[in-house]
């Protein structure tokens, strides 16, 4: 009887499986039920769990699995941006260019460390702006805070509330411009989450995704060559003369019926 015959065939991909090879390496993934050893005198027999949970808990709870992804790897794909040292400078710049001249249709000229040199200067600028935009707010909230309270001062001072918040998000990219690069390395490098990129910056977590959202948003217009909208020209008003306009001449018509049916 001759021996069967085997044929080993190398590893290939899976055609619905996704690997992101810039998340998964060097991450500890925690498990929901996972205990480590204490000694002898600590814990229930010597091991202590992280979160206090047991399998008789786990069993109990509701669990979500997703399809085609690797342990707890993100939703989304690492941007190319991100792994591109060139694309990368230039992304954060523009968008720092963006937040200090506060318009899509400018932009400043020459290399990169002096377009770094203007964003600065302009920077420091706008944010003694946002500093007397948010004192102005600020007045109004304490003012309606020492008043009486109404149902419209509530909804005014929630809105003013949220204008603080956003004023002094702008003021912290403004003056401290570097957050921004090692607010993406840290998300996608470090793989960080929101919170814990929030947390160590000073910043919300809502802020870090927006950023994060907007900074993905613009290096694909910059990528497709629709981040810069150039102005359109405004079409010249002719001049008019005096009592020709449109208002005035109905205004003088209703006067000229007025006093026709006086007399």
């Amino acid at each position: 009887m001759s021996a069967a015959h085997i044929t080993i065939c190398p590893p290939s991909e899976h055609p619905h499986l996704h690997f992101d090879k810039y998340q998964t390496p060097q991450r500890r993934i925690d498990f929901p039920v996972s205990a480590h050893y204490v000694g002898p005198n600590a814990g229930i027999n010597g091991w202590e769990t992280k979160n206090g949970l047991g399998f008789d808990d786990y069993s109990r709870m509701q669990t979500q699995e997703r399809k085609g992804r690797v342990g707890h790897e993100r939703r989304l794909e690492t941007p190319a941006y991100v792994l591109d040292e060139k694309k990368f400078r230039a992304v954060v710049l523009r968008y720092l260019e963006r937040k200090a001249l506060w318009c899509r249709s400018e932009r400043i000229e020459g290399t990169e460390v002096e377009r770094a040199q203007r964003i600065a200067e302009l920077s420091k600028l706008r944010a003694e702006r946002e500093m007397q935009r948010l004192d102005a707010w600020s007045q109004e909230f304490v003012a309606l805070r020492s008043a009486t309270r109404t149902e419209e001062s509530e909804k005014r001072i929630r809105i003013i509330q949220q204008e603080i918040n956003c004023c002094d998000t702008r003021i912290r990219i403004l003056r401290e411009p570097w957050v921004i690069p090692a607010l993406v390395k840290a998300y996608y490098l470090e793989q960080l989450d929101s919170v814990g990129v929030a947390s160590r910056f000073g910043l919300n977590s809502p802020n870090v995704r927006q950023i994060l959202f907007r900074l993905s948003k613009l290096a694909a217009q910059m990528e497709a060559g629709t981040d810069f909208k150039e102005r359109k020209p405004r079409k010249p008003i002719p001049p008019r003369a005096l009592g020709t306009s449109p208002r005035s001449i109905a205004a003088t018509s209703i006067v000229g019926a007025e006093k026709s049916s006086m007399l």
